[in-house]
């Protein structure tokens, strides 16, 4: 189990918390849910932008295949 972030709640001693760990390596324990939804966030505004950069250049070059942009000359 990988640890995909760190959250700043605190519990209180003695909380009841669900958790996630491998049996085999319980040191790895974690909390469920916890840290994960600003790295939801992160990939999914990457994922945007990458989305938006690739269409951008799909347009650009179907332009210049299709006879180019007209010149403002």
């Amino acid at each position: 189990m990988q640890c995909l972030g760190n959250t700043q709640i605190v519990y209180p001693v003695g909380t009841s918390v669900p958790i996630l760990y491998d049996p085999e390596r319980p040191e790895q324990a974690g909390i469920v849910g916890e840290g994960t939804l600003g790295v939801v966030l992160v990939n999914a505004f990457a994922v945007g932008v990458t989305l938006l950069g690739l269409l951008i250049l799909a347009f650009g070059l179907i332009g210049r295949l299709a006879g180019g942009f007209p010149s403002s000359r």
